[in-house]
């Protein structure tokens, strides 16, 4: 399969339109200027593009969301009322999936549908015991039902964003056009580094304070889809990209701004599903990977010098100065994984997560519910906190959901392992794309475990969507048909 395509394609087409509408009232919301007008304007000319081809909203979302982050995702489009872009879009997609299931239906074509199975079953039964939980929660659990409530949206109807992936994405094609367009817009938000660089701090960094010295020069959300977008791009790169010069350039732009977001747990989630993907393709083809990086090391020699010239003489100084004040605090920022000295953020993670640990005690099987708090206190400092604030996403669905809520979570990720695994030994021509997916996978795990992934939309998405990459490669391997009506 052939990841990039020049053709600009119907689907493709429709997308750009969308985006381009719904672009403008999420930009305004960005700087703070909502317009209630523009946005209705907007996402009916969304809603209409979405309408022609469902798979729109799947290219929506993404492209959407890697840009404008929690301006698409959080931002309420009317007022006080909860409900973002992200959500309409969601609804978009699924009412244009039901229209076209009912047209071909109508037309006598034979409608293909999901076929359920354990991957399914798993989330469905997580979903069941949310809604069960957040009962629980509201009966008189909760301690604030806001939270509660924010709680059920993100366990109980983000897994939709799954069901509409694998409902619109029936196609070698479409898998294509969605993975291609997750890595060119990756490489777009490179350009997020280098406005960070010459405004001397990273746009929407102030959401993710530093616990250390330094300053972000790239918001941490963009560096976490900049390094899906690379975990997608590196076996192409290695086993059947021609131009690897460019590409050499590109990942390297991408790394340099991953390591700009001074995310420690982003970097060692990175180097666990970039290890894991390069052990793989060294058994697949050891001989070309090698020549590409001994041919590379050279230019990446040549793009460090070049760089570095440029940045002495361009008339940005003093941002050329403030990348150079950048250095030490990467070393503080690197020596502290190993270490944790003089880290507020780790010493909170070790106190917060033992709190949390004697709250599970209290009340293991079913958890402690949705809305809860929690309080820690270290030498004179004090404070209160809720459960899902406790950057630790797997923690925080066995406190508040119990052993057995935590069992159906687990089993959805042991259920996807499986699937890889088969897919890996099944050994055609997607593999490549397999190992993709599970670098993937392996990235966002790690990383769930030491910040909110799983609490917070504009990332929780993407583990939704992972799932559904897999399960689409699972099925082209022969369990549903390849061509779809309406590719």
């Amino acid at each position: 399969m052939s990841l990039f395509s020049r053709k600009l394609t119907p689907p493709i087409f429709y997308s750009i339109v969308s985006i381009v509408f719904l672009s403008a009232p999420v930009a305004l919301g960005a700087l703070g200027l909502q317009n209630a007008a523009v946005s209705l304007l907007a996402l009916a000319a969304s809603s209409l593009c979405i309408l022609r081809y469902p798979e729109v909203s799947i290219y929506t979302i993404l492209v959407l969301t890697m840009v404008f982050e929690r301006f698409f995702t959080l931002e309420p489009i009317f007022g006080d009322i909860k409900l973002y872009f992200l959500d309409a879009v969601i609804g978009a997609g699924i009412f244009s999936h039901v229209i076209w299931s009912l047209r071909e239906r109508s037309g006598g074509h034979k409608t293909q549908l999901l076929k359920v199975g354990h991957l399914e079953i798993s989330i469905v039964f997580f979903v069941f015991f949310v809604f069960l939980t957040y009962l629980r929660s509201i009966a008189g659990l909760t301690q604030d039902a806001d939270i509660a409530f924010s709680a059920l949206k993100n366990y109980a109807f983000y897994p939709i964003v799954y069901l509409l992936f694998v409902s619109v994405i029936r196609s070698e094609r479409q898998l294509s056009r969605f993975m291609s367009l997750f890595v060119m817009t990756s490489w777009f938000l490179v350009i997020f580094l280098l406005l960070g660089v010459l405004r001397g701090e990273g746009i929407w960094t102030q959401w993710t304070p530093l616990s250390t010295e330094g300053v972000r020069y790239i918001a941490f959300t963009h560096a976490f889809y900049i390094a899906m977008g690379m975990l997608i791009f590196v076996p192409i790169w290695l086993l059947r990209t021609k131009r690897v010069y460019l590409a050499t350039a590109l990942l390297w732009a991408q790394g340099l701004a991953v390591l700009a977001s001074l995310m420690r747990h982003l970097w060692m989630s990175m180097a666990l599903g970039m290890g894991v993907m390069l052990s793989v393709l060294i058994k697949i083809n050891r001989q070309r990977i090698s020549i590409i990086f001994k041919r590379n090391l050279g230019l990446l020699f040549f793009l460090t010098a070049w760089m570095g010239v440029i940045l002495w003489n361009i008339p940005f100084r003093d941002s050329v100065e403030r990348l150079g004040d950048f250095s030490q605090p990467l070393i503080n920022r690197i020596a502290s994984v190993s270490t944790g000295l003089g880290d507020q953020s780790l010493n909170w993670r070790v106190y917060a997560w033992d709190v949390a640990g004697d709250a599970f005690v209290s009340s293991p099987a079913l958890g402690i519910g949705f809305g809860r708090a929690l309080s820690i206190q270290i030498g004179d400092f004090f404070q209160t906190f809720f459960v899902r604030e406790l950057h630790n996403s797997p923690l925080v669905i066995l406190v508040q959901m119990g052993a057995v809520g935590f069992a159906f979570f687990l089993a959805i990720h042991v259920i996807f392992i499986r699937m890889l695994w088969r897919l890996l030994h099944a050994k055609n021509s997607r593999t490549i794309l397999v190992i993709a997916v599970l670098g993937l996978y392996l990235n966002f795990a790690f990383a769930s475990f030491w910040q909110p992934y799983m609490e917070t939309n504009l990332l929780s998405i993407f583990f939704w969507m992972i799932l559904g990459m897999g399960r689409v490669l699972s099925d082209l391997s022969g369990h549903r048909s390849q061509v779809t009506n309406h590719k």
